[in-house]
């Protein structure tokens, strides 16, 4: 992605993480408009068209994320995701199940996994599937903030103020 298409891209994720969906939508066709080949912003534009519950029109658009970047494990989990929407539980499972062939410590396929297999009522290895996804999402999570320098920051701030709020009460507990 180019800087403002990358940029246009980023603020859009922030509108579909709020759920403003029409304004989400018009900021990925504007980066559909100056990268048409994106492949991540065509997987967005289905999950917009999933969460207005379009499943067809989400459906062709996740396809075609798979068609510009087949080795991308999002939307085939998506992918599967309407699958298992419109009740086709064996097409959902090989979604996920790809997805986890390219990515085997992709949460999102575990996680989604392990609700289809507590939909098909095998419960011990729903079990273990979100256990699973959960780990991993936990690490990811930490990796993220220990690369984050603004989390660092963050950090190294919350613990001054700590160190400081306890001094502070040392002091004023000893007059």
């Amino acid at each position: 992605m180019n800087d403002s298409a990358s940029g246009i891209y980023q603020e859009a994720l922030d509108k579909l993480e709020r759920w403003d969906l029409d304004a989400a939508e018009e900021l990925l066709r504007r980066v559909l408009d100056m990268e048409p080949e994106n492949a991540q912003a065509v997987n967005k534009l289905g999950v917009v068209y999933a969460r207005r519950e379009q499943l067809e029109e989400a459906e062709q658009l996740f396809e075609q994320a798979i068609s510009l970047d087949p080795n991308d494990p999002a939307p085939y989990c998506n992918l599967g995701n309407i699958y298992a929407q419109r009740e086709w539980l064996d097409r959902a499972k090989e979604a996920y199940e790809k997805a986890l062939s390219l990515d085997p410590e992709y949460p999102n396929a575990f996680h989604n996994l392990g609700v289809l297999y507590r939909k098909l009522g095998d419960i011990s290895k729903s079990v273990e599937l979100l256990k699973q996804a959960n780990r991993l999402e936990r690490g990811r999570m930490r990796e993220e903030l220990k690369s984050s320098p603004k989390t660092r920051r963050t950090v190294t701030i919350g613990w001054a103020i700590i160190i400081a709020l306890i001094l502070l009460f040392f002091y004023l507990t000893r007059q």
